[in-house]
């Protein structure tokens, strides 16, 4: 018995809700139900069929419709209308920036309800080279090393910074080992996949649109959605210096640098 080549025609994909930009500008998409085809149903004669002559060896299809996981009610009742912050870095190396262009594709659009936490480095996966990802500079307990998708913590101190004026509620961050001086002091992340993450949750009662942009020079992290806080950030006089100290490394690379205060 043959399957019918065309019988993909009479499916229909299941189109999801939600929201999109359009030359910068928030565009609502419609959702459409799934119509495929029942399998099981539809192959429960098949041993008996088997037995009919050529010509008879037909199988009935049975269709089954299912709604999407978020529908356009859903999504017109999470509340992104506006944006709510937004946040740049710049200066990165031309590999790194590979790897944050990577990282703002998979992340660009990402939508989060209400009462969600949103994981970096479970919404991205596995960042290595088959996912598109390449080897660029990297902080390794402290020092200068290089590995595959160096340069990511740009990005994820980006969007740490557009959750913090947003006011999400922060789960999960870890700041750098040492003071990187083009980010803001103490409100930087760094992230290790399968150690160390970027968690927020949103706990307004609408949701989020994550959207990013990246140039050759800058990464952007906005945030839409419905505006229930205003989040202002005052940097304090710093005290407590701890004096540099010189520490001998032997035995392995190691790259002399004038340190930062």
């Amino acid at each position: 018995m043959q399957t019918h080549s065309r019988a993909g025609e009479t499916q229909r994909p299941v189109k999801m809700a939600g929201v999109l930009f359009w030359n910068s500008v928030l565009v609502a998409l419609h959702s459409v139900d799934v119509r495929g085809i029942d399998r099981a149903p539809s192959l429960l004669p098949l041993l008996d069929v088997l037995h009919y002559p050529g010509s008879q060896r037909s199988l009935a299809a049975s269709y089954v419709t299912l709604p999407p996981t978020l529908t356009t009610a859903q999504a017109n009742a999470l509340g992104i209308t506006t944006q709510i912050a937004t946040f740049a870095t710049g200066g990165f190396a031309t590999d790194s920036g590979v790897n944050i262009r990577r990282v703002a594709e998979q992340v660009n659009g990402a939508i989060l309800r209400p009462g969600e936490t949103f994981s970096l480095n479970g919404y991205t996966g596995p960042r290595n080279a088959a996912t598109g990802y390449v080897d660029a500079g990297i902080i390794d307990h402290g020092r200068p090393s290089r590995g595959i998708g160096g340069g990511i913590s740009q990005f994820a101190t980006t969007l740490y910074n557009a959750t913090y004026f947003a006011g999400m509620t922060d789960i999960q961050h870890k700041e750098h080992s040492y003071y990187i001086s083009r980010y803001p002091a103490a409100r930087e992340a760094t992230v290790v996949e399968g150690a160390i993450d970027v968690k927020f949750r949103d706990d307004a009662p609408t949701g989020i649109l994550i959207q990013t942009a990246w140039t050759p020079t800058s990464i952007t992290v906005t945030l839409w959605g419905t505006k229930h806080v205003d989040v202002e950030s005052i940097t304090g006089p710093r005290t407590d210096f701890i004096d540099q100290k010189t520490e001998t490394i032997t035995g392995q690379p190691c790259t002399a640098t004038a340190g930062e205060r």
